[in-house]
């Protein structure tokens, strides 16, 4: 196993940038649900780190916001086309039929000219690879591209990797954008460079002998290591991209790399190895956020930048990028530092997304719900569950949300909108807009109003009871017992359970029910063969009401949430 030197009282210089030592409160655990060995007096005390890693703001100072133009020549010789890209859809969504078929992504050699770009193109000579990008939006009508310089190219801006989000289910097309700028101004906040492009493309393997207009995309910087060798926050580290990562200790695939049952690829699945290939430090964070006999703030103290995670949480909930819990964000921590910080990831999905007209009804109630949405990760329940921990978020997303006022969301959004506008309603984005130009139109008016609407859903759900997951009925002869976890309530108000037993999963021919429960279970007898459905409606004793995490999913794409499906033979 490969040791790093941990020197705690380094302080050093890097790309211009003191990294020195801060000041971190930690506050003691007040969680009834925990073991009482969590409720320790060991936090009341202010305790100093020797290192802290923040982003370099500087790095963001020649970034604007104007519409670049890329041109990018698909070679003839390539063995795969453009087509083929074009094709390539992530494995999740492929069908029955193809999902056992080799689905390797195409890559095309190509000729890419942008402008400052130190390069020198001659002839059939390529500079880059193009590639599809994304998961959900390899299915989608628009792609978005990967492209990766080579060595004799040179940098722009200082990367080898140019992502071109075309955020295809964006009615605005400006929401990535929109979150990274404003995360450059907020402490203990890292950001991601940006540039709109204008693409255009030439497909000499097909039948294009021009440039065709491919619209409007956004370039997000790619999070590697170069990225934090280039924002100075080290000049190695260990780096994961979140794939599905709900902080479990999953010890079937987070295994180290000295493990002889180690494997890449199940590892993969859970998190993206971006940097340092060995995972005893991430193993150690996992071990020790698992085990309930120790203090949730203890194991932040140890593990995490406590000011960087809550202002991450904080920025999550008041976006709204509800797509944060398991994905959509990067875990980093230099070789010199046994502590882990958030680097964000994704926000085409953020700022009322889930409201517009095409999307409304494909998010569960708890997915909306600020504190719910994080309730199924351990991390963050153990933290939330921490009165104490509550009060230092809700400090943190009210200190937050005065760097993304209505009033600065909106003068960014009216300068995008007077650079991209002219593209997004001519061909041929005209022709994928999700909904119609009006609608557009009104997309862009309602995105500064967004943030302080997702406060008010915070305040809402620290009044409303957690979700829970469901379990699995057993049947005892004649007895069929269901069992569901128990609900948490961050006030402290009572709880009550409310059982239902159909034969259909809209609950129009309800067979058995059962109000105001207690117990975590109930007892059905004499079922009859055939197909139920069974939900738990949780209510407090202010009469807020909750469901549970499970969902129902039927061949046609209803989806019925917080309910499950079960068969008596």
């Amino acid at each position: 196993m490969k040791k790093y030197l941990n020197n705690k009282v380094l302080i050093f210089i890097i790309a211009g940038v003191l990294v020195g030592s801060t000041a971190i409160s930690i506050l003691v655990s007040n969680n009834p649900l925990l073991d009482t060995k969590e409720k320790t007096d060991s936090n009341k005390e202010s305790v100093t780190d020797s290192f802290k890693v923040e982003d370099n703001k500087l790095i963001y100072a020649d970034d604007d916001d104007t519409v670049k133009n890329m041109y990018i020549t698909v070679l003839q010789d390539n063995k795969e086309t453009l087509g083929d890209l074009y094709n390539y859809k992530f494995k999740y969504f492929l069908s029955e039929n193809d999902k056992d078929k080799v689905n390797e992504k195409p890559k095309l050699d190509i000729q890419v000219d942008i402008g400052n770009l130190p390069i020198s193109i001659s002839g059939s000579e390529a500079n880059a690879v193009l590639e599809p990008k994304g998961h959900s939006s390899s299915s989608a009508s628009q792609k978005s591209f990967k492209v990766t310089l080579d060595e004799k190219s040179g940098k722009w801006k200082g990367q080898k990797i140019i992502n071109l989000s075309k955020s295809p289910y964006d009615m605005s097309r400006i929401r990535n954008k929109l979150a990274f700028d404003l995360f450059k101004t907020i402490p203990n906040m890292f950001s991601l460079r940006t540039q709109f492009f204008h693409l255009y493309i030439k497909d000499l393997s097909g039948s294009s002998k021009q440039f065709i207009d491919y619209g409007l995309f956004t370039q997000v910087e790619q999070p590697n290591e170069t990225y934090i060798k280039n924002h100075g926050l080290a000049q190695q580290g260990y780096l994961y991209k979140a794939e599905f990562f709900e902080f479990n200790r999953d010890d079937e695939r987070i295994k180290n790399v000295d493990d002889p049952s180690y494997n890449k690829i199940e590892f993969e699945k859970v998190l993206k190895i971006r940097g340092i290939e060995d995972h005893s430090l991430l193993i150690g964070m996992l071990d020790d956020v698992n085990n309930y006999s120790l203090n949730i703030n203890d194991v932040i103290k140890k593990h995490f930048d406590r000011e960087n995670y809550l202002t991450w949480l904080a920025v999550n909930i008041l976006t709204g990028n509800w797509d944060t819990n398991s994905q959509n964000f990067l875990l980093f921590s230099p070789i010199t530092a046994e502590r882990w910080y958030f680097i964000p990831w994704d926000y085409d999905g953020a700022f009322g997304y889930e409201s517009q007209p095409h999307e409304q009804e494909l998010y569960a109630p708890w997915q909306t719900q600020p504190l719910s949405n994080y309730w199924g990760v351990k991390l963050h329940k153990r933290f939330i569950s921490d009165s104490n921990n509550l009060k230092d978020l809700t400090q943190e997303l009210e200190e937050v949300s005065k760097y993304m006022s209505e009033e600065k969301v909106k003068s960014l959004v009216s300068k995008y909108y007077s650079q991209t506008s002219s593209i997004i309603k001519t061909l041929p984005d005209l022709n994928f807009i999700p909904s119609t130009l009006e609608n557009y139109e009104k997309e862009i008016k309602r995105l500064p109003s967004v943030i302080e609407t997702n406060k008010k859903r915070f305040y809402e759900n620290i009044d409303t009871p957690m979700p829970i997951f469901l379990g699995i009925p057993e049947v005892q002869g004649n007895k069929t017992v269901f069992k569901w976890e128990e609900s948490y309530d961050l006030k402290g108000n009572d709880l009550f359970y409310n059982f239902s037993l159909s034969t259909d999963p809209d609950f129009k021919n309800v067979v058995f029910n059962k109000d105001s429960l207690k117990d975590m279970t109930i007892t059905v007898e004499n079922l009859a063969k055939g197909k139920y459905y069974w939900k738990v409606d949780i209510y407090n004793s202010k009469n807020k009401h909750q469901i549970a995490f499970d969902l129902y999913h039927i061949v046609s794409g209803k989806s019925y949430y917080g309910e499950k499906e079960l068969i008596i033979n």
